[in-house]
């Protein structure tokens, strides 16, 4: 991840150039610069089984980002934010694996 900033090159005002501030590991970026994860899931595809699923994802990454659950009804059109008071969790890569592996869940880093 580079950071950086566009000004104009010392004595030539036509001409612009790229002044690099900052290089990061993108997994480093993931860390710093996510607040929180919202998980979105269709209400048709929870069950006790998922929540435990949901609550061993949690309970075995904990870490500082939030959790969000968004859980949508597509026959009606509507949809809820969960917030988690409880748990926030790490986004190593560990976590974000068995998260890709889920069919059920959609998510998205904020």
């Amino acid at each position: 991840f580079i950071r950086g900033k566009v000004q104009n090159r010392f004595n030539q005002a036509d001409q612009f150039e790229l002044k690099i501030q900052a290089i990061e590991i993108l997994s480093d970026v993931r860390d710093k610069l996510a607040k929180h994860i919202t998980l979105k899931i269709a209400l048709a595809d929870i069950s006790n089984e998922f929540i435990e699923k949901i609550h061993r994802l949690a309970t075995a990454h904990p870490g500082k980002c939030a959790l969000k659950l968004v859980v949508t009804d597509q026959a009606d059109k509507m949809s809820i934010e969960l917030p988690s008071k409880k748990y926030k969790v790490s986004l190593s890569n560990e976590f974000m694996e068995e998260l890709a592996g889920m069919e059920e869940v959609n998510y998205k880093l904020n």
